[in-house]
This record gives C-alpha cells, structure tokens and sequence, in this order.
C-alpha cells in the first residue's frame, strides 16, 4: 500500500503561506493553500515588505533572490512630516545598515506574484484563490474545499 503523505491546511497566500508550503512540500507533506482574496489582487496590493538577513536566506535557498533584486522598490529616503514643524528625511541606507548587512525591499503583490510559480512546480501544493461571487474568507474556502471532497 502507498504511504500516504502528511496533509496540512494553510490559510493565506500573502507571503507567510506560500513560504510554508514550499517548504512542508519539500519535506513530503500535500499542502492546500487557501486565500481569500482572488489571485490577481494578492498579486496586485498590499505594502512594501522589508527583508533581512533570515528573509533574505529564504529568498536565496527559493530560487527567486535574482527576480526579487530586480523588483525592489529602489526607495532611497524615507520622509516623515510632523504634525507642526519641518520633516525629517532619512537616509533608507543607513537606517537598514544598523539593523542588516542583507536588505531589500519590494511590494508584497511583486513577491507573492515571484514566488508563485515556485510554489507551483511542487505537486503537493494546491492553492484556492477565491473567485468572484464566492465566499469573501479564508473559512469560506475552506467550507468550499470540504463541499468539493464529498461530491468526489
């Protein structure tokens, strides 16, 4: 008899999910990635994510540190206005030095939409993105994902 592979359920396919599955995959386990939000909008949105040191590791042992240098965001100084006086700018160099050696920092939508295709050359990872009409949370999919096993 086929031994049957360990299956894990993970909600989310921002950054933290598909990360996950990539590696449980890699270890043997099937993977289910569900996400809310349909695919093109997590590719499309959210904010800048700052990678250091570990993250950066990550990116490297993924495969996909090249594409990711190439769509970093490029900012060079960040400015803050107070609320009633001058702003202060601030050198992104020297503020990421203290903390790291190894930084960059992209749009989270640039580096799910990097990863993806990473995470879908592993045949145990299936992701669910929601489609127009369907229900607008992760426990939605997951009730779908459960309404689909029983008709099969």
């Amino acid at each position: 008899m086929p031994r049957q592979l360990p299956r894990v359920l993970i909600s989310g396919a921002s950054v933290a999910g598909p990360t996950a599955a990539y590696w449980l995959c890699r270890q043997g386990w099937a993977v289910t990635v569900v996400e809310r939000m349909p695919l093109e909008r997590v590719r499309t949105s959210g904010h800048a994510v700052d990678l250091f040191g570990p993250a950066m590791d990550v990116v490297e042992w993924t495969g996909v540190l090249p594409a990711v240098m190439e769509a970093r965001t490029r900012t060079d100084v960040v400015s803050f206005q107070r609320h009633a006086g001058r702003g202060v700018d601030i050198d992104m160099r020297r503020l990421v030095a203290g903390i790291s050696g190894r930084h960059v920092e992209i749009m989270r939508g640039e580096l799910v939409a990097l990863a993806m295709p990473e995470i879908r050359l592993r045949r145990q990872v299936r992701l669910i993105f929601r489609k127009g009409g369907e229900r607008s949370h992760a426990a939605g999919a997951f009730l779908g994902l459960l309404e689909e096993k029983k008709k099969n």
